[in-house]
């Protein structure tokens, strides 16, 4: 809603930081399409780009061509065009090939991230070591890919919350200051284990 999109419009302009996906504006506050306004519906201007067409993969793959190197991407492709943004990621495959597939907008101190399609684990691994430095953000713990880390802050005290999904042991380096307060306190997190470390 306008509300929503105003909310939006001044946090970006204030200096933060925002990341669009694909789908993003086409539907209103009650679930209904809005079909008189281009993608992303009340925020083209914020993300600098309008989507003129897109294309559901199904069971199809693409690529995402970013800094040289190919990813998958799967499920959904906005076929866009720039109005003020800058192409960061191009489409590797299909009649849109080579057409923008992740932009960058900068608005007022702040910039506008879109992603024009569902990314796979190793396109938002990129994707996410691209902007983080940008956000001034790292990441609180150094561990295998496969577990499951949720930070939680109250009151100047943070807990990690750790999850193991996968069949395998993970490793696990937790800053220095954090008790285990929940499972073994174990450089190695064993499958399917649950921890919880906190730091006053």
């Amino acid at each position: 809603d306008e509300e929503s999109n105003r909310k939006l419009r001044e946090y970006v302009e204030a200096g933060g930081t925002l990341v669009l996906t694909m789908r993003c504006g086409i539907k209103d506050m009650n679930n209904l399409c809005i079909p008189d306004l281009p993608l992303p519906a009340g925020l083209s201007d914020l993300a600098g780009l309008e989507v003129d067409e897109y294309d559901c993969l199904r069971d199809t793959k693409n690529t995402v061509i970013m800094d040289g190197t190919a990813y998958p991407c799967c499920h959904w492709c906005d076929i866009m065009h720039p109005e003020g943004a800058e192409t960061v990621a191009v489409y590797g495959e299909a009649f849109y090939q080579g057409t923008p597939a992740i932009l960058k907008h900068t608005y007022g101190k702040g910039t506008v991230w879109y992603v024009g399609t569902e990314m796979s684990d190793a396109l938002a691994d990129a994707f996410l070591r691209k902007i983080a430095p940008e956000c001034g953000l790292c990441a609180p713990v150094c561990a295998s890919p496969g577990l499951e880390i949720t930070p939680r802050r109250k009151d100047g005290e943070t807990w990690l919350f750790v999850l193991n999904h996968t069949d395998e042991e993970k490793s696990i380096q937790v800053p220095e200051g954090f008790q285990c307060i929940f499972g073994e306190d174990h450089p190695s997190v064993r499958p399917l284990e649950g921890r919880i470390y906190h730091k006053a």
